[in-house]
This record gives structure tokens, C-alpha cells and sequence, in this order.
């Protein structure tokens, strides 16, 4: 029977979480005939691919290459040429996969056989994942984990850019993605534990560094071949919506930074979306700004 899924798990000086997730994996409603593992690593030590090659018996076949401290992509791109299926999973050495994560993602892809789908991080504890249909919703700041992509996909992209900053890595792919025809599809039971969740300080000083970041990065990305399918990838035609436009005022700005700040009472979902439109409505505006130039 061919291979569904492969799984690409990178990991960096992390064997302990890195045990955690294939023993996630091993627990799968999904077939194990029907999908692989690959651990792409980045360690400066021998730990994990001692750990890997010493498994015995996994229900899984397992396959180890090390990108020889040249990033996270450069071990995804090793694993990626030695992928069987039509689907790929990317996790990391954070994640704890739920029974039904494998099978999750082939169903999104069975459905939507065009997508890039996108599945929910959430923390170990504390949460309860609430059901959502699946929505269309470009990201300005993509992370490739818990998402799958499918061969055509990765095929018309050939590999990740190894060139690019670490942090920007993941965007600049999903841009040629979007380029090449494939939106991102969110998909709620496609969700993934996480042992930790790594945010960046929740100040708007930080935000807003975060999207002239990208922002920068964008114009960069439309300039080296300026064409209608880029500026489409990098959201040129994004609109302001009300609350972007509320927060575009000094009344606005400041309430948003008392709640940033952790001055006020909010909820994490108010909090959240404090956040998320901060940083679109600054993205926005040095994407106009730089726009003056070209």
C-alpha cells in the first residue's frame, strides 16, 4: 500500500521532547502503514541520532538525517527528497500529537486537495479545542508547524530557501506557495499540543518591529520579480478592518498597550486580537510606506 503522510519533525538539542513526540506518533488512529516519520536534525551533539537509530521495533518506520548545523531548513530540504507520499506534516520537537492528528490532516487534504492546512497549537493544559468549520485566512507571519503541504505544493516550490533569516524562513515559503496557486486552509481538528508556546513579548514596541520586519521583507521578496501573483502573496491588496482603523488612533493605541501591557483585565482572546490587528495594521502601513520607493 503507497505511503499517505510523511512527517517531518525538526529538532535542536531537544531529545527529551523529541521522545515525546514520536511517542505521540506511534499512538496514531491513522494506519502505520500509511505514513513515515523523518527527524530532520539540527543538534550540535550526537544524542539524537543515537536515540533515533537505537529504536528497536517503532511501529513506525523512523528515518534520521542531520542538516549539519546548517538550520532547520536545510534538514526539512534533506527529508523532503526522501518523502514516499503525497502529503507532508511538519512538526517539531515541542509538539505532542494528539491520537488523531496523522488522520486529521489527510482527511483536510482529502477534502481540500489544494490547500496548505493549517492546524491549531495549543498548550498542553488549560485549553479545549472548540470546533470550527474550515476558513480560508492568509497569515502574514506563517510558522510551518502543525501545517501540511502536498507534494505538488512542495514540487512547484522545489525546497525551502536555506539562504533566508531563520525567523523568516517559513513565510518566505508559504509567499511561494501563495504565488504558485495555494491558499491556506485552517482546519480546527487538525490540532497539535504543544509542550511550550514560544510568544514574543506582548508589547506593541515589539509588534510593531515584528511587522516593519516583514513588511521590509515582503517589498524585498516583490521587487527581486515584481508580478501580480507576488503582490497577491504578500497581501498587497489587504484592507484595514474597523478595529485595525480604531487602533490606528492615539485612543486606540493606548488602549491596546494597557492591555498588551497586562494593565488591564482581558481575556486571551481580546488580548489576541489586540495583537493580530496591531500587527496587520502595522504591516500595512510600512508595506505603503515602502511602496512610495519602488
Amino acid at each position: 500500500m503507497a505511503l499517505d503522510v510523511s512527517v517531518v519533525i525538526s529538532t535542536r538539542n531537544n531529545l527529551e521532547g523529541l521522545k515525546r513526540v514520536l511517542t505521540s506518533l506511534d499512538e496514531q488512529t491513522f494506519l502505520e502503514n500509511r505514513y513515515e516519520i523523518f527527524v530532520a536534525d539540527d543538534s550540535d551533539n550526537s544524542e539524537t541520532q543515537d536515540h533515533v537509530t537505537s529504536l528497536s521495533r517503532p511501529k513506525v518506520a523512523t528515518y534520521y538525517y542531520s542538516s549539519e548545523r546548517q538550520g532547520y531548513q536545510a534538514g526539512r530540504n534533506k527529508c523532503i527528497k526522501q518523502t514516499e507520499s503525497n502529503i507532508i506534516l511538519f512538526l517539531n520537537d515541542s509538539c505532542v500529537a494528539p491520537a488523531t492528528l496523522i488522520e486529521e490532516h489527510f482527511k483536510a487534504h482529502v477534502a481540500f486537495p489544494h490547500a496548505i492546512v493549517r492546524g491549531p497549537l495549543m498548550p498542553l493544559r488549560g485549553l479545549v479545542m472548540a470546533e470550527l468549520p474550515p476558513f480560508t485566512a492568509p497569515q502574514l507571519d506563517f510558522t510551518i508547524i502543525n501545517s501540511s503541504i502536498p507534494r505538488l505544493g512542495i514540487a512547484k516550490i522545489e525546497t525551502f530557501d536555506e539562504a533566508c533569516q531563520e525567523s523568516f524562513q517559513d513565510t518566505e515559503m508559504y509567499w511561494r506557495l501563495r504565488e504558485c496557486g495555494f491558499k491556506e486552509t485552517f482546519v480546527s481538528p487538525c490540532y497539535c499540543f504543544q509542550n511550550y508556546l514560544c510568544y514574543q513579548e506582548h508589547s506593541l514596541a515589539t509588534i510593531k518591529s515584528r511587522a516593519k520586519y516583514l513588511a521590509d521583507s515582503a517589498i524585498e521578496y516583490y521587487r527581486s520579480q515584481p508580478s501580480s501573483s507576488r503582490q497577491e502573496a504578500i497581501q498587497l491588496d489587504f484592507h484595514l478592518n474597523v478595529l485595525q482603523l480604531l487602533l490606528a488612533n492615539s485612543a486606540g493605541h493606548s488602549i491596546a498597550s494597557s492591555f498588551l501591557q497586562g494593565k488591564l483585565e482581558g481575556t486571551g482572546w481580546l488580548q489576541s486580537s489586540l495583537m493580530d490587528s496591531e500587527f496587520y495594521y502595522y504591516y500595512y502601513r510600512f508595506l505603503k510606506e515602502q511602496l512610495r520607493s519602488i
